[in-house]
């Protein structure tokens, strides 16, 4: 049985409460209230949450690379090193927490940092801070049960108030930023979109061309969450069973979480469902064999604030895209020119 809106509304006030305490127990028993001289030219730290590979190719690696790009020094820890971590703080330019929530350790680690004058900066890339807006209903979802929901409904508040106790936010799209602008102490959040780095030069220099096994078209539906299943159905379902329908030469291949319902069965053999990828690489080979790209999300405002990385990988590897009319792809890439723009199911199926 699903939580009610009262007793979500009651949890999340309860953990508020319990980080204001924790902050309050660890400047009282923790003291730490001498800047160090600032080092502008010293060291970045980053304390990431690594559990989600995807987020941690674009939004925790990346950042290393343009680190080191830029010729600065940097380390990255898991929150399982966070002791390291808090060691590592002195004398570094920066630090920027990846995902964490308001656990005490690493309330602890964000404390510390800004006691010392250190800058601190939160980084995410989704909108799992806002309890009015995530998790989406419960029904969106695929195949998951009504424990691991609660803890998503549970875990907005530890986000949000981990992202309040940072100066700074970084995104990865204008909409994240201002959503996480009235958080950050400094109200003050910037945008650095997710992108290629050199991990995609061979894709880049020498595009792979896609084996032709046979005369087969193939649509290709990637995700990297549990979420938005519904969209999928229900937003371009009813273009693809229609497209399966009427050309029996079309392959429809799906890498991540999605479940079909059975209005799909009739299809059987022309789906093709490899689950999730972890290895990115075996995910790009998988696209690379794609005519068609497609990238599925109904209109709200979780969706906005997601990034235009399903098209961007697609685009990459030379391979066309239709997507949903998120306010992301409608910010960076032009109608019937990059893309093309499905904001219906109606237009899923005329596009």
């Amino acid at each position: 049985e699903l939580i009610g809106r009262n007793q979500r509304l009651e949890a999340d006030r309860l953990l508020t409460r319990a980080v204001s305490k924790v902050v309050e127990r660890i400047d009282e028993f923790d003291p730490l209230d001498l800047p160090l001289p600032s080092a502008p030219d010293g060291k970045v730290v980053i304390l990431a949450n690594m559990d989600l590979a995807q987020c941690v190719h674009y939004r925790v690696e990346q950042k290393g690379f343009l680190l080191r790009k830029l010729g600065r020094s940097y380390r990255i820890y898991s929150e399982n090193d966070i002791d390291e971590f808090i060691s590592a703080i002195p004398g570094a330019a920066a630090v920027i927490f990846h995902r964490i929530m308001a656990k005490p350790k690493n309330v602890r680690a964000i404390r510390f940092a800004r006691a010392i004058g250190i800058p601190t900066y939160y980084d995410m890339d989704d909108l799992v801070f806002d309890q009015k807006e995530y998790p989406e209903p419960f029904e969106t979802y695929g195949a998951i049960n009504s424990a691991f929901y609660e803890l998503l409904q549970y875990s907005t508040a530890l986000f949000r108030e981990a992202i309040a106790l940072c100066d700074y936010g970084i995104a990865s799209t204008t909409v994240l930023a201002a959503h996480m602008e009235p958080l950050v102490q400094k109200r003050e959040a910037f945008v650095l979109p997710n992108g290629l780095d050199q991990r995609n030069l061979a894709y880049l220099i020498d595009r792979p061309k896609r084996i032709r096994r046979d005369d087969s078209i193939v649509i290709f539906y990637g995700s990297g969450t549990k979420a938005h299943n519904t969209d999928f159905i229900e937003m371009a379902g009813p273009s693809i069973k229609y497209i399966l329908n009427k050309y029996r030469h079309v392959r429809l291949v799906i890498a991540g979480y999605l479940a079909l319902d059975a209005s799909f069965d009739a299809f059987g053999e022309q789906i093709v469902c490899v689950g999730w990828l972890p290895n990115i690489n075996s995910y790009w080979s998988l696209l690379a064999e794609a005519d068609i790209n497609i990238a599925v999300l109904a209109p709200g405002a979780t969706t906005d604030a997601k990034s235009e990385i399903k098209w961007l990988e697609a685009a990459a590897l030379g391979i066309p895209s239709v997507v949903s009319g998120t306010a992301r792809y409608r910010e960076v890439l032009e109608d019937g020119v990059d893309v093309i723009i499905a904001n219906s199911p109606d237009e899923w199926t005329t596009s």
